[in-house]
């Protein structure tokens, strides 16, 4: 039985032997991606010449046969050690073919034998790795391990310290886990939260890390664990004045570039974004992990009057690196939604469902077509939350169209409303 080239790759595996399948347009009756699916393996990497002659690519391992398909055989140099004429026999001792020239005592057998007589003659080089310690314990010998895989620990030299911070920022601010100008490992390491996602939660809990209070709590109130941030947009620019007494780190993102960045309020935290100009977001933290307290500051976003502010997005986290909610406030964006009037059209009852992002005094209201408030349905101070009610009960009003209006902060919200009787 032929060997098959699945199983022969699986076999030396260990060794790093792959199968590569490589065609030119042979001419009729089969082009090159017909020989692919008509003979080949769909799991074998496929590498089409498309721009060469008549024999292409192989013209490096063929000579005047110029047949196809054949099979060429290279060692971990690079050198075509056989051109065996199948993969089940190498006998023919044709010169294309393999034959006792092209190693050392290799007299002919099937593709099995020619492998691992390669295996032998490249020793150690072909030999598994081994060893007896794993000091991150993820089953891999130190002496195999491309990674330590030690949380925190970037450049894996054992040490969590300011260059571990100072690259975790660095893969923030390019792509997060998505960035391309670190290895796996890195970024692996850099997601100390295990979410998946690598941001500002991160930064704030390598540097506890570093300071040593990884594990320290910190009790937080409902009532204070937001992050408010106002947006102004002034002189082409965007101003944002970030609130919170509990936050340590926040991570924004413009959804767009801008021209710089700048901390107009110095009190110790560092503001860093990308330097080569390409600015689409900042982040702010401190390396002492201070929280924010009281006080606030603002940023400068130059050229940032452009943003859509609806498009703004963040991220903060308190001293622990724990999430924290974030609400913006800006003449643009809405802190509050109708979300739902049910049932529309109706007689005489209706449901009106909205939501509340940011505690505020709330005016919801009904008025007519011709700009009249008929009705109060509620005026005063409303809690944040996502699922709250007002109903509605129309039985002395007259059929007809009318409007729903909620406002707060100076902003209106509307939604169409009919009564049929």
């Amino acid at each position: 039985m032929a060997p098959d080239v699945d199983a022969l790759e699986e076999d030396f595996s260990e060794f790093g032997v792959k199968f590569v399948t490589s065609l030119t347009d042979a001419g009729q009756p089969y082009s090159s991606e017909q020989w692919q699916s008509n003979f080949g393996t769909s799991d074998v990497p496929l590498v089409i010449d498309e721009n060469a002659s008549s024999t292409g690519m192989f013209s490096l391992f063929h000579d005047s046969w110029s047949a196809f398909p054949t099979f060429a055989i290279l060692d971990h140099t690079m050198t075509v050690r056989a051109k065996p004429w199948t993969l089940s026999s190498n006998s023919n001792t044709s010169s294309c073919d393999g034959s006792n020239a092209t190693i050392n005592g290799w007299s002919g057998g099937n593709t099995v034998n020619f492998l691992q007589q390669l295996v032998d003659e490249c020793g150690s080089l072909c030999e598994p790795c081994s060893g007896t310690v794993d000091s991150d314990g993820d089953g891999i010998a130190d002496e195999c391990d491309d990674c330590n895989n030690m949380l925190g620990d970037l450049n894996d030299d054992m040490i969590i310290d300011i260059l571990d911070i100072v690259t975790t920022v660095n893969i923030v601010l390019t792509g997060g886990s998505n960035s391309s100008g670190f290895t796996d490992c890195e970024k692996a390491d850099a997601d100390i939260t295990g979410d998946g996602t690598i941001n500002i939660l991160d930064v704030i809990q390598i540097i506890n890390a570093v300071l040593g209070n990884l594990n320290r709590s910190v009790e937080l109130s409902d009532s204070k664990e937001y992050v408010d941030i106002e947006a102004v947009k002034k002189n082409g620019n965007l101003y944002l004045t970030v609130k919170s007494e509990h936050a340590a780190g926040i991570e924004i993102d413009f959804n767009d570039f801008v021209m710089d960045v700048n901390l107009i309020d110095d009190k110790g935290y560092l503001t860093l974004n990308k330097l080569d100009h390409n600015i689409d977001k900042c982040i702010v933290y401190s390396l002492t992990n201070k929280q924010f307290g009281n006080d606030s500051f603002t940023l400068e976003i130059k050229g940032g009057a452009k943003l859509d502010c609806n498009k703004i997005t963040a991220v903060a986290g308190d001293r622990q690196g724990s999430n924290m909610r974030v609400r913006f406030t800006s003449p643009e964006i809405r802190n509050f939604a109708i979300n739902s009037l049910y049932p529309n059209p109706f007689n005489p009852v209706t449901s009106i469902d909205y939501s509340i992002d940011k505690a505020g005094n709330l005016r919801l209201s009904v008025y007519n077509i011709l700009g009249q408030e008929v009705a109060v349905l509620y005026n005063g101070y409303q809690t944040e939350g996502e699922s709250f009610s007002i109903k509605w009960d129309a039985h002395s009003f007259s059929s007809g169209v009318y409007f729903v209006h909620m406002v707060m902060n100076g902003q209106i919200e509307t939604m169409k409303a009919m009564v049929v009787k």
